[in-house]
């Protein structure tokens, strides 16, 4: 995520957020979240799955392999709110084998 972030810096505006912020760190990202001050989140899919209920996300990237069906379902449960129409990208890399799952 990080790598991702410093792509991203003063391109647009970036929030990271994880499980390994501390519990105020966490709360004063999800507040900028909250009152729309990003562009993009960077998140781990364990906590953007399970450790964030925020209503504004209009677009989510999944760049990573999972198998599970109940974890797609969550993952596009995060997708509500507004009336903007919602986008999921499935990043899948053929040419690295590990993303064939």
């Amino acid at each position: 995520m990080e790598v991702l972030r410093l792509h991203l810096k003063g391109l647009c505006e970036t929030i990271v957020i994880s499980g390994e912020d501390s519990a105020s760190k966490r709360h004063i990202k999800i507040k900028q979240i909250e009152s729309g001050h990003y562009q993009v989140i960077l998140s781990t899919g364990q906590f953007f799955g399970e450790g964030l209920d925020i209503q504004n996300i209009d677009c989510l990237v999944i760049a990573f392999p999972f198998s599970f069906e109940g974890k797609l379902i969550q993952y596009i449960g995060r997708l509500r709110g507004n009336n903007n129409e919602k986008i999921i990208i499935d990043y899948r890399d053929k040419n690295i084998p590990f993303l064939e799952r």
